[in-house]
């Protein structure tokens, strides 16, 4: 493929002659960086400053060295070490340390900086670099600073000399006034928008171009953060950060969770409901100590002693979390959201624990009085379990129930309830009442004390009587949950729902061949891709009637075949009862004008009772697979393309992300290209 790139269309154009340059070699684009230098470090193997371009950088970020006396130690670095003054370290960066990634027209943006801020910049260098040795030369192509005929041999530039840069790329002249006017042989001229753009061009060629879309993507899902954009639009695609709901078809999608504050989509929960003041699930890596609370209450936990994760025993999940008995307990300060379930309304709280255990009075729950004493306790006593709660700090318990002849330290999973219904207050335990219930009229003491779970955090600072063994699935509510003998939860509580998030459709120009899909995840739970998460892209949908007394998808002349894939949408999300957005169905018993869709393929059709109301629309879908192309920040980069030229031919470009197998994770944004 012989190719060079148009600063003005903003796209690469086949030469069709052996010695033209190829164009991997045009456009090379490198990850971001956080500042760029703007002065020469006096001697940057030996040290290397705080602070660039008025900010400080932090361990892992890059920076773009371009000042240097010396041009050979131009180049992007990595913040190994922060120094105090000039005494920091950093190294090459490892997609810029070797000589086969340093060449002319890389390039890269730098998103912070007094002087540099929302800058690219190029390599200008020509001929084989060899990196440590040859000069490294940086030209500035987009943001503020450009200005006259910035080099335009370097292909990237924001120029305002277009005619002369055609000159200098062997292409025709044309006018910025022809091209602006439309009057030329183009309508556009290039800004730096256009490299994202370009990069379409080059997806259904020979060349590899992974690192080029994944490098693409993160600079514009990272420039669309820093600029607070909802979705930007490119030729071939688009980028969406999710800062608001604009490019998510809400209306279809199943079972997803938006959070504006933190920009971003997830599975919903079906436990995590209003009642529930906390929850804590284990569920993570091994030794982890961080604790987070899963309700919308949003309470911070902390990890003390050596309390932490461990996925050697656990209820549910990956883990549990694991006390040792001497200093360990998992502390949530004073607050009132759990204040509140204490005034005298009714409240569950419950967890699952094992422990062998033989001692007496350790903790599972309790909450403390400030000085010395307990306003609500739940301990374990060498196999049974002890209830106190008081209204004054009198340790008088006006509730104080012992459990007698039971062996709870067995060293197997025990579930334990504590409910206030009313005046009565129930001790389930695996799900059955004990005999002895108490009574309780009015509010509990309202103490400034921590609530301790697996041991009590004495406002002194020490922990005592810490429990030995593991407590998993922690959930206070602000409602008697159960009130008579109940079968305990065979999952997690709030067990994560499976997501099918739907992106609003984009037409584009031609109906493309290829779809390729970048994804910005963030694990909560381990996830594992085209099992847990899935993608489908379609560029077909066609609008059909239903018929429920004969099951069928009424579309004339549609072009399915039996075992094509769908998803099905409506304008009203109102399909027929008994179909969803959620499946991926099979088309089967096709004829010309309809068809019946199937949960596998050859099986039965799908049932519904009504016709629905609203446009239905089917959509031709192909999964894609996808890979883990590595991580930015808290970041996976996932991505995947896929050929879609066996779809019917049109230019409906739909992604649709799926989850499986009830995991959780974050989805910061997406892009999508095609061609």
């Amino acid at each position: 493929m012989s190719v060079i790139f148009d600063p003005l269309t903003g796209q690469f154009i086949d030469l069709g002659s052996a010695g033209a340059p190829d164009a991997t070699n045009l456009l090379d684009v490198k990850v971001s960086c956080r500042f760029a230098t703007t002065v020469n470090i006096a001697d940057l193997a030996a040290g290397a400053p705080n602070s660039v371009d008025g900010g400080t950088p932090v361990v892992g970020d890059r920076i773009l060295v371009k000042d240097q006396t010396t041009g050979s130690e131009n180049g992007i670095y990595v913040v190994d070490v922060v120094g105090t003054g000039s005494d920091g370290a950093w190294s090459r960066a490892t997609d810029f340390d070797d000589d086969s990634e340093v060449k002319a027209n890389v390039f890269t943006f730098v998103q912070e900086g007094t002087v540099h801020e929302d800058q690219g910049w190029v390599v200008t260098t020509d001929g084989v670099i060899t990196v440590g040795t040859d000069a490294i030369t940086w030209a500035q192509f987009s943001g503020a600073g450009v200005s006259g005929d910035m080099l335009a041999t370097n292909n990237l530039s924001d120029l305002t000399n277009i005619p002369t840069a055609r000159v200098n790329l062997g292409l025709d002249t044309i006018s910025q006034a022809e091209a602006e006017a439309g009057t030329g042989t183009t309508t556009r001229a290039f800004t730096a928008e256009r490299v994202a753009q370009a990069i379409s061009a080059l997806a259904g060629s020979s060349s590899d171009t992974t690192a080029l879309q994944t490098n693409l993507a993160l600079n514009f899902f990272l420039d669309a953060i820093d600029q607070a954009r909802s979705v930007q639009n490119l030729q071939d695609g688009y980028v969406d950060q999710f800062e608001d709901q604009t490019g998510v078809d809400d209306t279809n999608s199943v079972n997803e969770s938006y959070d504006a504050s933190g920009d971003f989509y997830k599975p919903t929960s079906s436990g995590a409901d209003a009642n529930t003041l906390l929850m804590l699930h284990s569920n993570t890596t091994d030794g982890s100590t961080v604790m987070t609370d899963s309700s919308a209450s949003g309470l911070t936990l902390t990890a003390r002693g050596n309390a932490q994760h461990d996925t050697a025993e656990k209820k549910f999940g990956a883990s549990s979390i694991l006390f040792d008995g001497t200093e360990d307990v998992v502390s949530i300060d004073d607050n009132a959201t759990l204040e509140a379930m204490l005034d005298g309304s009714d409240f569950t709280i419950e967890c699952w624990f094992n422990t062998v255990d033989t001692a007496v009075d350790k903790i599972l729950i309790i909450k403390e009085r400030p000085t010395t004493g307990i306003v609500l306790a739940v301990t374990h006593e060498n196999g049974n379990l002890k209830v106190r709660m008081d209204d004054t700090p009198d340790n008088t318990f006006e509730v104080n129930i012992l459990t007698t002849g039971l062996t709870l330290n067995d060293g197997a999973w025990h579930h334990v309830a504590l409910v206030r219904n009313g005046t009565t207050v129930t001790i389930y335990i695996d799900g059955t009442a004990w005999g002895t219930t108490g009574t309780f009229s009015g509010a509990l003491y309202n103490s400034t004390g921590p609530w301790s779970i697996g041991g009590l955090y004495g406002s002194d600072g020490i922990v005592y009587t810490g429990l030995t063994g593991w407590i998993d699935e922690i959930r206070f509510s602000d409602i008697a949950r159960y009130t008579t003998n109940f079968t305990p939860a065979t999952s997690a509580f709030g067990t994560i729902e499976n997501m099918t998030l739907i992106a609003e459709p984009v037409v584009a120009l031609s109906a493309p061949s290829t779809i390729h899909t970048t994804l910005f995840k963030e694990d909560v739970d381990a996830v594992t891709l085209n099992t847990d998460l899935m993608v489908w892209v379609s560029r077909s949908k066609r609008a059909f009637t239903a018929t429920n007394a004969t099951n069928l998808l009424n579309d004339t002349a549609h072009p399915y075949a039996n075992d094509m894939r769908l998803i099905l949408t409506s304008s009203a999300a109102d399909l027929p009862l008994g179909l969803d957005s959620e499946p991926v169905y099979f088309v089967i018993n096709a004829n010309v004008n309809d068809y019946q869709v199937a949960l596998t393929s050859g099986g039965a059709a799908v049932t519904f009772s009504d016709d629905g109301t609203g446009t239905h629309q089917a959509h031709v879908v192909t999964q894609t697979t996808l890979a883990n192309e590595g991580t930015y920040s808290t970041y996976d980069i996932i991505q995947g393309t896929s050929d879609v030229s066996g779809q019917p031919s049109d230019t409906d470009v739909t992604l649709f992300v799926k989850s499986a197998n009830n995991k959780d994770f974050k989805l910061h944004g997406q892009a999508v290209q095609f061609n």
